[in-house]
């Protein structure tokens, strides 16, 4: 088969399979340099040891600063929000 067919959840999908990319290079003319992008092999990072950088989002920079959830959490002079709940908020 040049296709593998996939049923889940009310939906099907279909898979090329290695026969099938044979077919198509030969049915469009097609030299075998030219290879599908999924089946190409990704180079590494030129330094494997680094670590991938981080959005900067969360750093304290810029419009999603969240600096300010711990005072949102517990603001000056109030006690505890758990223990302040109430009568029958106790576990």
């Amino acid at each position: 088969g040049y296709v593998r067919e996939q049923f889940a959840w009310r939906h099907y999908y279909w898979y090329l399979t290695n026969e099938g990319t044979g077919y198509l290079r030969d049915f469009l003319h097609l030299p075998s340099e030219i290879v599908p992008a999924t089946m190409k092999y990704k180079k590494p990072s030129s330094d494997p040891a680094r670590p991938a950088q981080r959005s900067r989002r969360f750093e304290g920079e810029g419009p999603g600063d969240r600096s300010d959830r711990g005072a949102y959490r517990k603001a000056a002079g109030e006690g505890d929000k758990v223990a302040d709940a109430g009568a029958g908020a106790a576990p």
